[in-house]
Order: structure tokens, then C-alpha cells, then sequence
């Protein structure tokens, strides 16, 4: 039991981090031409922008909220990914309230089951769904090296340790049976 909500804490706190921060997307180029060196860093996320920029030794940042003037796969996505978290947010309390014992154990296991693997298909859905928006193919189409910054792979491991705390207790609970 504490395995499998040390899962959901860690996948918890992984789930909020990606949402919050902007490198689902990377895209970086550099050149050189006469002594002068030009490096350019652009990430996006599902609600932030940023882009990273050094001529020589001078640099510059600037980051900005996508709003809601953004496609529809991210809105998409976004939805996704915060009712993935308040799934596996259900799902830790309710493996808590579990492990205090009483009576319906073994249904608050299954329900933890299910809101915790929920949350990790629905995790999937929105990383499937962001791997196909307009961001990455034009990207792409720009002879540019679009790749999936840490933001996406938190995500990505989010909804491995989710599902493997769903996988520990239908386990549980198929043995029981």
C-alpha cells in the first residue's frame, strides 16, 4: 500500500510540473558567421511560450501565456491533462482513506484502481493528442529539429507511475479474489 501511494504522490507531483511549465516542445538552432555566434531557443507548453536568444555574449528571455487564441488539440490537451490530475489527486486520497482500513476496503482499493488508471489514459490521450498539433508539424515543415522538452517527458512518466499504482491494485485485488 505505501509502494503504491508513493506512486501516486510522485506521479502527482510529476502531472502538476508538466502542466506548469513550458517545454513540452523544443525547437534550437545556432550559427556562426564571421566571428559571430547566434543561438536561439524557442519552448511552448500548454499555456506558456518562451524564447531564449544570445548574440555573442549578450542574451535575452522572454516568456508569454498562450492565452486561449491557441489550437484546439492544445485546449484539448490541457483539459486532458488537469482532469488526468485531479483523477490520480482522488485516487491518492482515496488509497489513504484505504489504508486507515474499516469496512469497503476492498471497494475503496478498486475505486483507487480505476480513478488512478483513468488518470493515466487520459495522460495518454493528451500527450497522443499533442504529439499531432499544427506546433510540431510546422516545425517540422520549417526544416526545423522540433523535440519533446522535459515538461512532456514528466508528463510521460506521470502516467507510467500512475498506471503503476492502477496495476498494483487491480493485482491486489485480483489476488484477493
Amino acid at each position: 500500500m505505501i509502494v503504491k501511494v508513493t506512486l501516486l504522490v510522485i506521479s502527482l507531483s510529476l502531472g502538476i510540473t508538466a502542466i506548469a511549465t513550458p517545454e513540452w516542445n523544443v525547437v534550437s538552432a545556432k550559427s556562426s558567421v564571421s566571428g559571430t555566434s547566434l543561438k536561439g531557443k524557442l519552448t511552448s507548453g500548454l499555456f506558456d511560450a518562451c524564447a531564449e536568444g544570445s548574440l555573442n555574449d549578450s542574451t535575452a528571455s522572454h516568456c508569454e501565456s498562450l492565452g486561449g487564441d491557441v489550437s484546439s488539440k492544445i485546449v484539448a490537451c490541457r483539459a486532458l491533462a488537469i482532469t488526468s490530475v485531479v483523477l490520480q489527486s482522488f485516487a491518492l486520497v482515496i488509497n489513504l482513506y484505504a489504508m486507515l482500513g474499516g469496512h469497503d476496503s476492498k471497494l475503496k482499493e478498486e475505486i483507487g484502481a480505476g480513478l488512478s488508471g483513468l488518470g493515466a489514459v487520459l495522460m495518454a490521450i493528451c500527450l497522443g493528442v499533442f504529439s499531432t498539433t499544427d506546433l510540431i508539424r510546422d516545425e517540422a515543415k520549417l526544416k526545423a529539429d522540433p523535440k519533446y522538452g522535459y515538461s512532456f517527458y514528466l508528463a510521460l512518466t506521470s502516467l507510467l507511475l500512475s498506471a503503476g499504482a492502477a496495476g498494483i491494485s487491480v493485482t491486489k485485488v485480483l489476488n484477493a479474489r
